[in-house]
């Protein structure tokens, strides 16, 4: 076989035309039928507790319970704001082989994500 091509070099993620090694874990582009982008949003557990804990506390405003009221409404609006501002999706390089799918690594960044995609893709297409 002739030399392996590196399509991508950098810290924790190899991908040349035999093999993509992510973070340790190594993956013989042969047995990959797929590879994408996934992206995992994050849990709206915290946006329906605070929306509902939010509301608790007007509703005790409502009934003149100020102090208590103001204090949960203040809670809820600590939540919420976590999480629309502090709580940010993932983006996960997802590789199918004819066993199972897996998330290989996860960024914070879709361009980061989208960047060991296309060179895994690219080394897929370059095999033949």
């Amino acid at each position: 076989m002739s030399d392996e091509k590196v399509f991508l070099d950098e810290p924790g993620v190899k991908v040349t035309n035999a093999r993509a090694i992510i973070n340790g874990t190594t993956y013989a582009l042969a047995n990959v039928t797929s590879v994408k982008t996934f992206v995992e949003e994050p849990n709206p557990r915290a946006l329906i507790y605070g929306a509902i804990t939010f509301v608790s506390g007007g509703l005790l405003l409502l009934g003149h319970i100020t102090e208590p009221g103001l204090v949960i409404m203040a809670v809820g609006a600590v939540v919420l704001a976590v999480y629309f501002f502090l709580l940010k999706p993932k983006y996960w390089v997802r590789i199918g082989t004819a066993g199972a799918e897996t998330n290989a690594i996860g960024y914070k960044s879709a361009a980061d994500a989208k960047r060991i995609v296309d060179a895994m893709n690219d080394a897929i297409v370059h095999r033949g």
